[in-house]
């Protein structure tokens, strides 16, 4: 019989995409979070190495997952900026306001409203033990899964709406992750590129604002996010894996629906230009460092749709960053169905429909057994074993 300490969730961030909140993409994710939650506790996984634990940030050293005795994992807890009070001060709502009003706005509060019944996590050694917790040295079994949402504190300063279906269902306020460009300010109205899309740029306080949520947290694995919330996504991941210092690794693998490659132009500006948004040249060297050795290395799940007629190239420039040869390949790009990155821990799924997050159980399927491939060939987890499975039984039944 496996030496089983304890069962564990894995830790997932979920970011929204523009002109969302955290309450819509509960609803856009519904049937992808129970499907996922159902499917590992089918088919546990094990952490395959100490390196598999969840990213640590705030040391070297990397932090094991906490167990089911830690009420911060119990009831599939939740957390996201909700306080009306604080997210008006913090939102930009007029097209003049700057990131660098943003910035101070985020650095004189606290940025995470924390429900009473679950205080902070707290911080967890390598060793996979809890600070004042008992320490084990067996196998930890992961057979559930807790999804973080994160909700943008800047609100969309543009008339601009979600789905109508949506927005019924949904009031405001919407969120964005980047700012409209100065261009875009004209007559109140969002300014379109050549192409049509809409002119915004990423925001460095908006990125440090997630970093400094996604650190508080701690022992995450991974994060699932939809279209401009992949865009912040592969930007931070990037600048992580391109060792920008204000950015350390923050997740160990990425599912990106329907996502747009961070560094184009003209649709995100100050990288190409040299100057980030608060005109930090220091930062915007390092980024443009970053862009110049774009490539996506961490494990990865890239969802395009193939009716997306919003962000299908920009979806598709994204899945470039990770293997170009296979991005460019026109067979693969029309063919509904899997195609993964030869020799690299990342496969992309383009399915059959618009700019959503898939609800088909087909695709969900398909998306869940990709991911589990991409986690277990990046050797950041393995299948659970019948003696581990038996095992982790007992702990829940104890």
């Amino acid at each position: 019989m496996a030496a089983t300490d304890r069962t564990a969730k894995i830790r997932i961030v979920c970011l929204h995409g523009f002109s969302c909140n955290s309450a819509i993409y509960r609803f856009q994710t519904a049937r992808l979070r129970k499907r996922w939650a159902e499917h590992l506790r089918q088919h546990p996984l094990v952490a395959a190495t100490s390196s598999s634990s969840p990213s640590s940030t705030s040391s070297s050293s990397r932090a094991a997952s906490p167990g089911l005795d830690d009420p911060w994992q119990r009831n599939n807890t939740q957390y996201y900026y909700d306080s009306d009070e604080e997210s008006s001060s913090a939102a930009t709502t007029t097209s003049s306001s700057s990131s660098v009003d943003l910035a101070a706005s985020i650095s004189s509060r606290s940025s995470i409203s924390f429900s009473s019944d679950y205080p902070p996590p707290p911080s967890y050694s390598s060793s996979g033990s809890t600070n004042g917790g008992n320490s084990g040295s067996g196998v930890v079994v992961y057979n559930d899964v807790e999804f973080i949402f994160l909700e943008s504190p800047r609100e969309v300063s543009t008339p601009e709406q979600p789905l109508a279906e949506v927005a019924s269902l949904f009031p405001g306020p919407y969120r964005t992750w980047f700012e409209p460009t100065r261009r875009s300010t004209d007559a109140g109205r969002t300014a379109k590129t050549d192409d049509g899309r809409r002119a915004r740029r990423r925001d460095p306080a908006v990125e440090r604002w997630v970093v400094e949520q996604v650190k508080r947290a701690g022992g995450v694995h991974g994060v699932l996010a939809f279209s401009d919330g992949a865009a912040l996504t592969a930007a931070l991941t990037l600048k992580a894996e391109a060792g920008v210092a204000a950015c350390p690794k923050l997740w160990d693998f990425v599912v990106l629906a329907c996502g747009v490659d961070p560094y184009p132009d003209p649709w995100l500006h100050g990288i190409n230009s040299g100057s980030s948004a608060d005109g930090d040249e220091e930062e915007a060297k390092e980024e443009e460092e970053a862009k110049c050795l774009a490539r996506l290395k961490t494990p990865g799940l890239h969802i395009v749709g193939l009716r997306d007629e919003v962000y299908r190239d920009r979806s598709e420039a994204l899945w470039g960053l990770v293997h170009p040869q296979a991005a460019a390949a026109a067979a693969d790009r029309d063919e509904k169905g899997m195609n993964a990155a030869s020799g690299m821990a990342a496969e992309v799924y383009r399915f059959d429909d618009g700019h959503k997050v898939p609800v088909q159980d087909t695709d969900l399927d398909a998306i869940l057994s990709a991911w589990r491939r991409v986690v277990v060939r990046s050797g950041l987890f393995r299948d659970a074993s019948p003696d581990e499975v038996v095992a982790a039984s007992r702990v829940l039944a104890v």
